[in-house]
């Protein structure tokens, strides 16, 4: 029995020892995974003492400059409200009926079926969005009132794609670079030299222009929270927005197309040199899944329109309008972009290299300033934005040398959002430096005010030219001939007129011609004119006085009687009645 109780015992013992070595190898395992919460912890703890020592040099920044930055403040409201106050203008103007010749374009195209509107754009030279967004437009303003007037609906529709960068500027702008900056960029896009026309043309031009921006403003938004929180960056939304935004600015404009393409390229870029500089990065936050992602999905929403791209190419490359390039168009650029209209010449030339020496001076300046403070984000909004109008006008140069001529100076407006975007964030950051801030405000404002002043005053005289437009075409009755000398004038009378209208000695636009559903002709000789007179048929003759035209036909016995010089939108031309000489 105690041989029996003691192997019992010894058992019980072993059991014991182990459920305890057990145990204690628990408490081990326990302690271990403690202590490697604790160094997580340790961790998030030092991630967070460095988020506080970021945001103490902020605020150590900002108290620096508190006096400056309020005076800043109250000077944004004063260029956001100057550039609201004339977006109000734009729109008054848009009230009038004058248009021009590529104006017609999209009145015809938006006259037609969505199905017939994409057949006819394909054999164009532009993509079909801008259309479709005038064309809805359209139709929801004829839900409210049937009789709407369609050329000012259709000029408004150029006004919308400001507000909505306006918009922009006082939410993403604001919140990003204080209200300075997000003044003078809606001050910028609305009043720098040769945007303002913008604003009332029936083109795709200030549409394309919102769409590229805000799709970089999505990528600024992208970079930013991929640096300070990594792969938890939530940035989700501003890969979708950079997606459809680029998706519709690429369905716009080919060169909007150019232009999101340096933006993904921007991007790219920014990640790899992050990837090169912190090899932790790529780790932190997966850039190339959602850059992928995004680039992948815009291309295949693009390969429906390849079709007709490679269609127009091919069209384009056979004969276009557009005049062989020189190196001199860099120069066009920059006096595009710079060059106030208004002043004697002295004065614009001086002008324009005066605010291209500050944007270059104050790029370089703010990259250096911001490079220093390791702040990429900020460093990567001027490259790019900056970039994005360089690249757009690189790839236009390009394929003027390799293809054809198919670049000009305002195929830089969809880009120009971007640019002078970058301008603002330099010169708002620029504005701790007081003895610059002032003198370079004051330069903006003028510059800004000026150019609208000389377009709001360009405008209203186009108003009071068409007052004699419509003057001189009165004279001219239902069963009446006409002739031009231009397609351009052509096409533009036809558009007011439903008389049978003739070109002389040319070829009318076969595209137009259609989209318009008019069936304009060509004359040829003094002898189709006399058929038509000996009719009984008023014929009426609308083109240049200085032509040779006219003694022409005086020499055949056509005798031409001027009414009324007129400008026909950009077109100066002369009203004549044709008759029989009497001799």
């Amino acid at each position: 029995m105690q041989k029996a109780g003691s192997r019992i015992s010894r058992i019980s013992g072993q059991d014991m020892d182990r459920s305890g070595k057990e145990k204690v190898g628990i408490k081990k395992e326990e302690v271990g995974i403690k202590k490697e919460k604790v160094g997580i912890k340790k961790e998030k703890v030092g991630i967070k003492k460095e988020k506080i020592g970021i945001k103490k040099e902020k605020i150590g920044m900002q108290k620096k400059g508190t006096g400056s930055r309020k005076y800043g403040d109250w000077l944004g409201v004063l260029f956001l409200l100057a550039a609201v106050g004339m977006l109000v203008i734009s729109v008054r103007l848009c009230f009038a009926d004058g248009i021009w010749y590529d104006e017609l374009y999209t009145m015809g195209l938006t006259r037609r079926s969505f199905g017939e509107l994409t057949a006819f754009t394909a054999r164009d030279v532009h993509p079909p969005f801008y259309y479709y967004y005038v064309k809805a437009v359209q139709g929801l303003c004829r839900m409210v009132s049937p009789q709407v007037n369609l050329t000012i609906i259709s000029k408004l529709c150029s006004v919308l794609p400001l507000l909505g960068l306006t918009a922009y500027g006082v939410t993403r702008v604001r919140r990003q670079f204080g209200m300075l900056c997000a003044g003078l960029f809606v001050f910028c896009v609305t009043a720098m030299p040769n945007l303002p026309q913008y604003t009332v043309e029936i083109r795709m031009y200030t549409l394309a222009m919102f769409l590229v921006t805000a799709a970089f403003l999505h990528g600024y938004e992208i970079v930013c929270r991929a640096g300070i929180a990594g792969r938890e960056s939530g940035s989700g939304k501003d890969w979708i927005c950079l997606t459809l935004y680029g998706i519709m600015a690429a369905y716009t404009h080919y060169f909007a197309c150019a232009a999101i393409g340096v933006l993904y390229l921007c991007l790219l870029v920014y990640f790899l040199w992050e990837t090169v500089r912190d090899r932790a990065y790529v780790k932190r936050y997966a850039f190339w899944k959602p850059w992928l992602a995004a680039a992948a999905v815009s291309v295949l929403a693009y390969l429906p329109w390849m079709t007709a791209v490679v269609r127009q190419v091919a069209q384009v490359k056979e004969s276009y309008w557009i005049l062989p390039l020189t190196w001199r168009v860099f120069g066009s650029c920059v006096k595009f972009l710079m060059k106030p209209p208004f002043g004697s010449g002295s004065f614009q030339v001086a002008a324009a290299v005066v605010l291209f020496a500050l944007y270059t001076g104050l790029f370089l300046y703010v990259v250096w300033k911001e490079k220093k403070r390791k702040n990429t984000e900020v460093c990567f909004l001027c490259l790019a934005g900056t970039g994005i109008l360089a690249g757009t006008v690189l790839f236009g140069v390009a394929a003027s040398f390799l293809l054809r001529p198919v670049f000009i100076v305002r195929y830089m407006v969809p880009a120009a959002g971007c640019f002078w975007l970058s301008f603002a964030v330099f010169v708002s950051r620029a504005a701790e430096e007081k003895k610059i801030f002032f003198p370079v405000l004051c330069l903006i404002l003028i510059i800004g005010i000026g150019d609208f002043r000389w377009f709001r005053n360009d405008e209203t005289w186009r108003r009071v030219r068409m007052d004699e437009v419509k003057e001189a075409l009165a004279f001219i009755g239902p069963e009446d001939v006409i002739i031009t000398q231009f397609n351009q004038v052509q096409g533009v009378t036809g558009y007011y007129l439903d008389n049978e209208i003739y070109l002389w000695y040319s070829q009318p636009e076969e595209l137009l011609c259609e989209i318009m559903g008019r069936e304009y002709d060509t004359i040829t000789s003094e002898e189709d004119i006399r058929k038509i007179l000996e009719r009984g048929t008023n014929v009426w003759f609308i083109g240049n006085r200085q032509s040779d035209i006219l003694a022409g036909w005086e020499q055949a016995g056509i005798h031409a009687k001027e009414y009324q010089e007129f400008m026909l939108e950009v077109y100066w031309v002369t009203l004549y009645e044709l008759a029989e000489s009497a001799d």
